[in-house]
């Protein structure tokens, strides 16, 4: 018993002095090795590395190191190891990757996930060379890659000339003035996002592309809702504070030429009347000042300004005309570019072949 026992002993020590035994690793192994694996082989050869030093930096210290003898033996954990181990990284060059971006391509593989989830594709392409690798299992981990792979696809089937869904989306504005006049009400419960989309589906504004009832519609309705919610709070706000401001400071009746206010006023209500009525037009500004029913012009300025104001409230007139104007020109190129309307170049081709049937 006792000699077995030496022997023991003396294996034990044998052990530890093979143990304790300097270990050369080739350049090339050394170039591939990772962060980790750099840093358990110092630490096995008992050097202390800093935790903020790179890999460069590692890779000279170990190179450095390699004289010195193993002392323990210090284990890499498996997902450290990256590559290492044999598993792929999941990128475009994934074999099962690519394979999954072509049946989805080719429409094998619903782009909706409620019409094909992640389990039912698992089970479809599990049979497949590409499936038989490491880390393609059914879990967590494939229905995120999948969810994340068709939302890819789905960015690269969207046009190129897909309005961006911000202040100058035609659908958007309409939806902004529909919410903030109330026609639209702000609580879901009172009118929900179909009802919505059903009710003015037949507006130009949504026969733009990508404007369909999905969950992209239905969120963007829940954003516009809370931002019309918080406007509508924000000017009460300010209205209950300027009303405060004005009972502390109530502004002056006359203005810094001592006559009454001209915005706002009774003589400015007066001469945008006769203005849309054309009286500007048939009658000299004297005859029009001088009016029996025009008081209150003739109380707020005298002949020459008034002159001067109708120039003014005319030029007014025309440049909101004018922008007016502009906005709908920007909506219906708008909505010739996305095939809401039919473009200028197939109307005169439309035009053409009624003038060649009338000829005929």
């Amino acid at each position: 018993m006792a000699s077995a026992a030496n022997e023991t002993d003396n294996g034990n020590e044998a052990d530890k002095e093979s143990a304790a035994v300097a270990v050369r690793i080739p350049e090339h192994e050394l170039i591939k090795m990772t962060i980790p694996r750099l840093k358990a082989e110092l630490s096995s050869r008992g050097v202390y590395t800093s935790s903020k030093l790179r890999k460069n930096e590692l890779l000279s210290k170990l190179r450095e190191s390699l004289h010195l003898p193993i002392t323990k033996v210090v284990t890499v954990h498996k997902k450290n190891v990256g590559n290492e181990s044999g598993g792929m990284t999941w990128n475009k060059d994934h074999p099962a990757r690519q394979l999954l971006h072509n049946e989805i391509k080719e429409k094998n593989v619903p782009l909706d996930e409620n019409e094909m989830g992640p389990a039912e594709v698992h089970c479809m392409c599990r049979d497949s060379m590409e499936f038989q690798g490491e880390g393609m299992e059914c879990g967590a981990t494939f229905v995120s890659r999948l969810r994340c792979l068709r939302k890819e696809i789905k960015k690269e089937l969207q046009p190129a000339s897909s309005i961006q869904w911000n202040e100058s989306h035609p659908a958007r504005k309409l939806l902004y003035e529909e919410l903030a006049s109330g026609r639209i009400p702000l609580d879901p419960k009172q009118m929900g996002p179909a009802e919505v989309f059903y009710t003015y589906s037949g507006t130009i504004e949504f026969q733009i592309d990508g404007m369909e009832y999905d969950n992209t519609f239905q969120t963007r309705l829940r954003g516009l809702r809370a931002i019309v919610e918080r406007d509508t709070k924000r000017a009460v706000k300010d209205t209950n504070a300027l009303k405060k401001a004005l009972r502390r400071h109530p502004p002056s009746a006359l203005n810094h030429h001592g006559r009454p206010h001209w915005n706002g006023s009774e003589a400015q209500r007066l001469l945008r009347e006769d203005i849309a009525a054309g009286k500007h037009k048939s009658v000299t500004p004297f005859e029009l000042h001088s009016s029996t029913d025009r008081a209150a012009c003739r109380e707020a300025l005298g002949p020459d300004d008034f002159r001067w104001k109708i120039k003014q409230e005319v030029r007014t007139k025309k440049h909101l005309c004018t922008l007016k104007h502009q906005a709908d020109q920007k909506l219906r190129s708008t909505s010739k570019k996305e095939g809401a309307l039919p473009s200028d170049d197939s109307k005169s081709d439309d035009d053409e072949d009624d003038e060649n049937a009338n000829t005929i």
